[in-house]
This record gives structure tokens, C-alpha cells and sequence, in this order.
């Protein structure tokens, strides 16, 4: 009876990322080192190939950002949090080709792009109470917006070799977010006679530092560009799955 040992690609991965994240939108025109929060994650990855791997990912993520932070628009004076669950399927294209620790190649840059879903739900507080913004319906909105916004990841990275089965990569992940409502700020001051004491305030709190509300002097609470964005950047560690040895008799 002869035995024969044959040796499977290690195809899968599991990981874990940690890193930073930060945000464009309304209350940021640009990113700011004032906006960084922290972020962590989870994923599963199979390498298709020497080329492409795609993995599925779950991200958390804080966001947050103030109008006092800038000279932007100081006197609007509107501040939020968010909290993210980012759910999301992200290709991997490699520049060079690289597969599981059989190759010359230890180490590659690659490209990343997918799709996924953000679950999130902006807050702001005021006299020590946090508020939820989406219920408050802060721009008159008929009726609040969703919870579930479709994010579009992108952007590069770098990945290495430590050992034939523990790879480290580090990546920045821009997010296109389908959404104006990540920091709850998107267009207008609504009417704000009718809504409640608290809905009309975090609707509108420059009068905190002005002696009228600039709702009656500016109808524009938002800026021009119709989506948010955010930016998950870290080190991902993964482990890559030994298969099971196939044996012949």
C-alpha cells in the first residue's frame, strides 16, 4: 500500500482589522485629523487566484464632527456622531501575483472595490442628553430617513508574508455613501414654528451663539454635494486556513 501526501492551496482567510476612521461631508469639507475616530473589523477572504482574492467584511466604525472644529461655518454650530455597521463584499486585485506563501512574490500592493451596506443613526447632545437626529426629523422630513444606506469601498493597499500561513496588510478604504445623512445635515431649514421645542433647537443651534437663529436669515443648512463619505484605514492580521491533506491508497 503506497501513500501519497498531495498538498491543497491555502485559499482561505480569516482576519481581524484595526485602524482609524473619519468622515466628509456637511459638517467636514475636507478630513481632518480632528475627525479621526477609531474603527475595528472582521472578515473571511478566499484567494481566488494570483490575482484576485474577495473577502466579506464586517466594519465598525465611529464618526463625528463639529462645526467649531472649523472656520468653515462656525456660527451654524452643528455637531453629530454616528455610529457604523458596515456590512460589505470587497475584491482584491493584486499587482503582482501573489498566492498563499507559494510564491516568489511575499508581498504585493493591491486595489480594493466593492459593495456593501452602513447601518448608522446620528446623534448630537445638548445640555448632557443625546439625541437621536434621525427621529427628530431636524430638515422637516415627512418622515424619518432610513437607517440602511448602500456604501461604495474603494482604495488601495499593501499585504506581506510574515509566515507561510499569517499575513499583514495595511489599506485605506474610502466609502462613497449613498447618503447625505450620515451627520443628519443635507439642505434646508425647515419651517420650524410647528415642530417641538427640542426637534426645532437641534435643528437649528446657532442660536446658541447668535441673537437670531440663522434659519430666518439663510434657508440653506447643507452643503451642495448630495452624499457623505467615510474612511476606514488600518492593519488588517490574518491567518491563512490550512486544508485538509487529501490522501490516496
Amino acid at each position: 500500500m503506497v501513500i501519497h501526501f498531495v498538498s491543497l492551496g491555502q485559499k482561505y482567510e480569516l482576519g481581524v482589522n484595526l485602524g482609524t476612521s473619519n468622515y466628509i461631508g456637511d459638517l467636514s469639507p475636507r478630513l481632518a485629523l480632528v475627525n479621526m475616530n477609531g474603527a475595528i473589523g472582521f472578515f473571511a477572504k478566499k484567494n481566488i487566484s494570483k490575482f484576485w482574492a474577495f473577502r466579506v467584511n464586517y466594519n465598525y466604525a465611529r464618526i463625528g464632527s463639529a462645526d467649531s472644529n472649523f472656520t468653515y461655518n462656525p456660527l451654524r454650530n452643528l455637531s453629530f456622531v454616528n455610529n457604523l455597521n458596515e456590512f460589505a463584499g470587497i475584491f482584491e486585485f493584486n499587482y503582482r501575483p501573489y498566492a498563499v506563501g507559494s510564491l516568489p512574490n511575499k508581498a504585493t500592493f493591491y486595489v480594493l472595490f466593492g459593495l456593501g451596506v452602513t447601518l448608522h443613526n446620528p446623534k448630537s447632545s445638548y445640555q448632557g442628553i443625546s439625541y437621536n437626529l434621525r427621529e427628530l426629523t431636524t430638515e422637516g422630513q415627512d418622515k424619518p430617513y432610513p437607517k440602511m444606506a448602500i456604501a461604495m469601498p474603494f482604495g488601495i493597499g499593501y499585504k506581506w508574508d510574515v509566515t507561510s500561513t499569517f499575513v499583514v496588510s495595511a489599506e485605506v478604504g474610502f466609502r462613497w455613501a449613498f447618503t447625505d445623512y450620515l451627520d443628519d445635515v443635507s439642505g434646508y431649514y425647515p419651517e420650524l414654528s410647528g415642530k417641538l421645542p427640542i426637534a426645532a433647537h437641534m435643528s437649528d443651534r446657532s442660536v446658541e451663539r447668535l441673537d437670531a437663529s440663522m434659519s430666518s436669515i439663510q434657508k440653506q443648512r447643507g452643503d451642495a454635494n448630495p452624499y457623505d463619505w467615510y474612511v476606514i484605514s488600518g492593519i488588517h492580521f490574518s491567518y491563512r486556513l490550512k486544508p485538509s491533506p487529501c490522501y490516496h491508497f
